[in-house]
């Protein structure tokens, strides 16, 4: 999981604020909603741009992206957004055996083989000749297609986006709170 701050600097919020009457007051509930929609925002996108670049479906995507509502933490207000960038097994993809090997979703794993009657697990054997199965396992690794890449980037440029989106929807909230 890849961790972004954001911050906003006093001298923005105090600046914000002092055009305001009652502006005190109105800091803490417009930022909470300010930082709720922004996070609600990057949910949403990190879920379309991710699902996009990675070919997978957004079905599969969406169940590794979590929101956690705004809370306060000493004097900061926090919304958390968790991507999880663990690779998908090519199970979950709908792996199906064709003469080459396995395809599933965007990934192809030529020469492996997949085990179970219900679409179970997908292998492929490793070419270590002299291994002992007894002594260090089947010869055979797990397939699974990886998004980490992709996702990192994705969720960089999100982050830069979410910056100045949150002083803009942090400066509506307030404006908004104050009339």
């Amino acid at each position: 999981m890849a961790k972004t701050k954001i911050h906003l600097t006093t001298e923005q919020i105090d600046e914000l604020a002092a055009k305001l009457e009652d502006g005190d007051k109105a800091i803490a509930p417009a930022m909470r909603r300010a930082v709720n929609k922004v996070s609600r925002w990057v949910n949403e996108e990190a879920w379309k741009r991710i699902a996009g670049a990675s070919g997978v479906e957004s079905k599969i995507i969406g169940g590794r992206i979590k929101l956690s509502a705004a809370r306060e933490s000493g004097d900061s207000i926090i919304g958390q957004v968790w991507v999880g960038l663990d690779p998908i097994s090519l199970r979950r993809l709908g792996a199906t055996q064709d003469g080459s090997g396995v395809t599933a979703g965007p990934g192809k794993a030529p020469g492996a083989f997949i085990v179970g009657k219900l679409n179970d697990h997908v292998f492929k054997r490793r070419n270590n000749k002299d291994v002992n199965p007894k002594k260090h396992g089947l010869p055979i690794d797990k397939q699974e297609y990886t998004i980490a890449q992709k996702s990192e980037l994705i969720l960089a440029t999100l982050a830069d986006l979410a910056g100045k989106m949150l002083l803009e929807e942090f400066a509506r909230e307030l404006k908004w709170q104050t009339n």
